[in-house]
């Protein structure tokens, strides 16, 4: 992709973004529930401070918004594709920059699952990368997590060592009242021996102790009640 950025120009803006804005700008679906929370905030969204507030952690104490990029495409070894993340921020807090991947979520879920891909003779080269540069044995059966979980935190890892930045996390940003997916997410946690626990960071899930350590999180945020969205494929 290329290296200059456009301003936004409000909402409006991310739709244009978007690899199919008819199907996915939709009210009530992730992409318009993302762009309202984050462009209608004076930095972060209430939620995510809180979140960093409370987290107890020098590296998300007054932490700023440098600049944030919707729709940011990460190069990863293995394919041909990269992965679209919906919200790439990058932050500086007390001890210096983070790198934030924002994934929003209504109800949609996080796409197919690892076996489902190997099944499908793809992504078998990326995942040998994914593997290694999110510090997964291969012991471990990742068979039923979500590929898109390992590819939006491999995003902020690259992200994060092609900027230098002090650390780098993903960001679960959740509009829906029942947290739906949520024990997806929590799966994919529990490969690092950890409990996810929602609106709280948790980590580092790798690199603790070395220069550049990884979090992940699940933020609930928007008004949206429940049953009032409707069960859609993640993109």
């Amino acid at each position: 992709m290329g290296v200059i950025y456009v301003p936004s120009k409000g909402v409006s803006s991310w739709k244009e973004l978007l690899a199919d804005p008819t199907k996915h700008w939709k009210e009530g679906y992730s992409a318009i529930e993302l762009a309202k929370a984050w462009e209608e905030a004076s930095g972060f969204p209430h939620e995510v401070e809180q979140i960093f507030a409370k987290s107890g952690n020098d590296l998300f104490q007054d932490i700023e918004i440098l600049y944030a990029f919707p729709e940011f495409k990460v190069s990863i070894l293995g394919g041909s594709k990269a992965s679209q993340n919906d919200l790439y921020v990058l932050a500086k807090g007390a001890k210096g920059t983070v790198v934030i991947m924002v994934e929003g979520k209504v109800r949609e879920d996080f796409g197919p699952l690892v076996k489902e891909k190997v099944d499908k003779g793809q992504a078998t080269k990326r995942l040998e990368f994914l593997r290694k540069k999110l510090a997964i044995s291969d012991k471990k059966n990742i068979d039923n997590i979500h590929y898109q979980l390992l590819h939006r935190t491999a995003s902020a890892i690259l992200e994060a060592e092609r900027v230098g930045a002090k650390a780098a996390l993903m960001l679960v940003h959740s509009f829906d009242f029942n947290r739906t997916h949520f024990d997806d997410f929590a799966q994919f946690v529990s490969l690092y021996g950890v409990k996810a626990v929602p609106d709280k960071i948790i980590g580092p899930i790798i690199g603790k102790g070395s220069s550049m350590p990884v979090y992940v999180a699940w933020c609930s945020g928007g008004k949206l009640k429940a049953g009032k969205n409707s069960e859609v494929k993640s993109r």
